[in-house]
């Protein structure tokens, strides 16, 4: 018997492409989880496969509220995505659609949005569990991180590099697109050696330029020296700088930082405007007091709106909120107490023109969705863009039993995949679906019996002891 210190893991594991083979897929296309999950590696559940047609009036509203152009110069600040899914569960679609809005304008800066007018960036922001983002300085922590992790605050300084003459144009034509940035002109070693000298090490004297040039846009000293010497690496801008913060230093000057300090920044690498995405905004507003809320909108009016701020005096920043019934409801008597109705309002009706509206799918949405994932995963390029191996019916069954809800649709195809494969069936049908359903139904926990609810209480908790 092999020693328990020494003994290593050995799996078995299954050929993926073999299992799947007898009905044309490499794996299963769908994900596993009914959720977006950004940072995860697995394409089917980071949101890397994409309907585009799926929500193209979404996307078309979106900018036109929130990019300008030249025939639409007016823009506005706050806007809201209104997720139906609360009604209904997790699963609408707004996380990845919001992720594929930041990955599209990163993608050129906003290009192709603005009719190459504007240089903007998007940050795809989600509150977290821990730390807590009750507070607008954690709020304004929690965007700063968000820009170095999505390589924002690494494009505005490959523009500093670029805009300071000490690179020849040949080298910034090599640079390729943003997308390649980080391997060319944000990478030290491949600028050393395009740049090479006999007497110094280049990269000092052109770290040194985009310091002078921050500093010269009035960048506070420890930020500008921050971006210059460490925000080609997202993990060291973290670890030397970031961290550097303290909590009390974040309550005292943190939402100068964010959006005085750091929108100096990008305006001196030329962008126009940049967009903060934020979802799930029921992380922040639940677990806040009455206090609390009243002072995030009011920081959020002064920061974003009306205060000293380069971010309020250049209008640089869009807000988009993702909400639901219940975030509106909480928030709408502070919103309009600080008099943000004015510039987005929270309330029904007038909200509907300042909201994105995410519903369900509809049969002829629910399609062109399915067929995005199977052609991921075809082995035979031939049929791309057929439902193969489902039909149009079954396909219409799992969007009936999920309700229109596509994450909880796709999480069924799933398993529907793994039992067509378990039972060898090449062609799926819609009896077929319903029967995975039924399964997965039938493996759920049975509620517990008696009330979902504590009994009233047979003491009266109000009286007093009577003297």
């Amino acid at each position: 018997m092999t020693n328990p210190l020494l003994r290593q893991p050995h799996r078995s594991h299954v050929n993926v492409a073999t299992r799947y083979v007898n009905l044309g897929l490499r794996s299963n296309p769908f994900p596993s989880e009914p959720a977006v999950t950004p940072d995860s590696d697995d394409p089917r559940l980071n949101g890397e496969i994409y309907c585009e047609s799926l929500h193209e009036d979404k996307r078309r509203r979106f900018e036109e509220m929130l990019i300008r152009t030249p025939n639409r110069p007016s823009v506005r600040s706050i806007v809201f995505l209104m997720d139906h899914a609360s009604r209904r569960g997790r699963g609408i679609g707004k996380t990845a659609f919001l992720n594929r809005r930041r990955k599209n304008i990163s993608a050129d800066l906003g290009a192709s949005a603005s009719a190459d007018t504007e240089i903007v960036f998007a940050a795809h922001i989600i509150p977290k569990s821990e730390p807590q983002t009750r507070k607008f300085w954690q709020f304004g922590r929690l965007v700063i991180e968000t820009l170095n992790e999505q390589d924002a605050l690494l494009q505005a300084l490959c523009r500093l590099r670029a805009k300071s003459s000490m690179i020849p144009e040949e080298t910034l034509a090599e640079a390729g697109s943003p997308e390649q940035w980080p391997q060319t002109i944000a990478d030290n070693e491949w600028l050393r050696s395009r740049l090479r000298r006999q007497d110094h090490d280049p990269l000092i004297s052109l770290n040194t330029e985009v310091c002078g040039m921050l500093l010269r846009a009035r960048v506070p000293d420890e930020l500008a020296n921050a971006v210059a010497y460490r925000a080609h690496d997202a993990f060291k801008f973290r670890r030397e700088y970031l961290d550097g913060l303290t909590d009390y230093w974040w309550r005292r000057d943190g939402g100068r930082l964010v959006f005085d300090g750091l929108v100096k920044v990008f305006m001196a690498a030329d962008y126009t405007r940049g967009l903060l995405l934020v979802d799930e905004v029921e992380k922040i507003v639940f677990r806040q007091n009455v206090q609390e809320r009243r002072a995030f909108v009011d920081a959020l009016r002064f920061y974003l709106i009306d205060g000293d701020s380069a971010a309020a005096l250049n209008k640089f920043f869009g807000l988009l909120l993702t909400i639901h019934p219940g975030v509106q409801e909480l928030l709408l008597p502070h919103w309009n107490a600080a008099g943000l109705d004015r510039l987005a309002a929270l309330g029904e009706p007038e909200a509907q023109q300042y909201t994105i509206y995410l519903g369900p799918l509809s049969p002829d949405q629910a399609e062109p969705l399915v067929q995005t994932y199977l052609d991921y995963f075809r082995s035979d390029e031939k049929e791309a863009g057929m439902l193969k191996p489902f039909d149009a019916e079954s396909v219409k069954e799992a969007l009936a039993l999920t309700h229109g809800v596509p994450g909880p649709m796709l999480n069924l195809l799933h398993r529907v995949i793994e039992k067509a494969v378990d039972e060898q069936v090449p062609q799926i049908d819609r009896s077929f679906v319903k029967s995975a359903y039924d399964l997965s139904k039938r493996a759920e926990p049975e509620a517990p019996p008696g009330p979902a609810y504590l009994p009233t209480s047979t003491v009266d908790l109000t009286e007093r002891e009577q003297t």
